[in-house]
């Protein structure tokens, strides 16, 4: 067996022993996600499973186990079951999934080899193997970098990011999360 085919048993292998270990259907841990997405913004996160806990007595949900679970992959509180499970779930649902409710215009792309834009921020060349693609939808245009043509996880370029916040810890982390949802 070569060496590609081996990897390919090997993931295999690892998504039938993650998908037998779950103690709810896969397909219900969508819900539980977009839940989390739309209430942490709200409240924030406490450091804790309330909200995982309100949601499993809404849904009839055995919390004890689920808890137990998500703990194993990482999940200590509300804000780390996104952090750190949500995306062992990505085999599930395409990339864009999160973000096509916010698409109400016509998004344009446009490849770029350099860039200069009006907060200073120049790169003369883009280095291989990097893509760097303008983005603009409406009146705004972001910026976005991609390691690799298969890589799953772009940056953004935020042309409107508060610099004289950078000390401050607690705008920081508020900052990221609603950028992360």
């Amino acid at each position: 067996m070569d060496k590609k085919a081996f990897k390919k048993v090997s993931k295999e292998r690892e998504l039938k022993a993650f998908k037998e270990s779950l103690p709810m259907k896969e397909i219900d841990f969508l819900p539980l996600f977009d839940f989390l997405n739309g209430e942490l913004p709200k409240i924030g996160c406490q450091h804790d499973f309330s909200l995982l806990e309100s949601y499993c007595k809404e849904k009839e949900l055995d919390f004890s186990v689920l808890v137990e679970w998500l703990k194993e992959q990482g999940g200590f509180c509300d804000c780390e079951i996104l952090a750190n499970v949500e995306e062992q779930f990505e085999y599930l649902t395409k990339p864009t999934r999160k973000i096509k409710h916010k698409l109400t215009q016509t998004v344009q792309r446009q490849k770029l080899d350099t860039l200069t834009n009006d907060c200073g921020f120049s790169i003369k060349k883009v280095p291989v193997p990097w893509i760097l693609v303008e983005i603009s939808q409406g009146d705004r245009t972001n910026y976005q970098f991609q390691i690799g043509k298969k890589s799953d996880f772009p940056v953004i370029l935020e042309s409107d990011f508060p610099v004289n916040k950078l000390s401050d810890d607690i705008f920081l982390h508020n900052y990221w999360i609603e950028k992360t949802e």
